[in-house]
């Protein structure tokens, strides 16, 4: 049975690296919007100080940017996004974060680094519309 050509250029469309590098970094850019949902306007340390299930629900968020940033990486090495290879190592601060508590890492992790990577990700869609 041929295949229709609708169905042929959807296949093409999903095998083209620039579609997934925008998927990928929409995904990355939807867990950032989903830590900022869950901090509120309310964007300080003790917000989720002492919520160990707050800390771990950011956790798996950052988790998802770091992975995610994983994928794209394979998928565009080239890629013009800061601090790739630290993204990707953000988990490695929960495991290796013996001096501080898990508050005070993903505390520091919002504040540094996904707010950077959401102004790259956001800055490299609206460039490649």
């Amino acid at each position: 049975m041929p295949i229709s050509k609708s169905l042929a250029s959807k296949f093409y469309k999903y095998q083209n690296m620039d579609f997934k590098t925008k998927i990928l970094l929409g995904d990355i850019l939807e867990s950032i919007e989903s830590v900022e949902t869950y901090l509120g306007k309310d964007e300080d340390l003790f917000t989720i100080r002492n919520n160990p299930a707050f800390v771990k629900t950011l956790k798996r968020e950052i988790e998802t940017v770091s992975s995610t940033m994983s994928r794209l990486v394979k998928a565009d090495p080239e890629i013009a996004i800061n601090n790739k290879e630290r993204i990707i190592h953000l988990p490695n601060k929960f495991i290796e974060g013996m001096e501080q508590s898990d508050d005070e890492i993903v505390w520091e992790t919002i504040i540094r680094q996904l707010q950077a990577l959401k102004k790259d990700v956001t800055g490299f869609l609206k460039k490649h519309k």
